[in-house]
């Protein structure tokens, strides 16, 4: 079994809410549950199933998500499930 580092941690699984654009050109996620992620400008999102990066224009609400943070709660990567998951 393979070592995980002290500073690993498990996906978030949100619902979002709402994801909306910023000036800055970062965006602003939030979940059903209130939470909310800031996600920088050229963090990476990919589709479940589809192994490319994606236009986050293609996350709406109640989208279904995997979302990875560093220490600072900053948002580092974006799966988006399937619907009928």
């Amino acid at each position: 079994m393979r070592q995980l580092s002290d500073s690993y941690r498990a996906p978030d699984y949100i619902l979002t809410d709402a994801f909306e654009r910023q000036e800055d050109e970062s965006w602003r996620l939030v979940s059903s549950s209130g939470t909310v992620y800031q996600v920088p400008k050229y963090c990476p999102g990919i589709s479940y199933g589809m192994n490319e990066l994606s236009s986050f224009l293609i996350i709406s609400e109640s989208n279904k998500l995997l979302v990875w943070l560093d220490e600072a709660d900053t948002v580092q990567r974006i799966v988006k499930l399937p619907a009928r998951w």
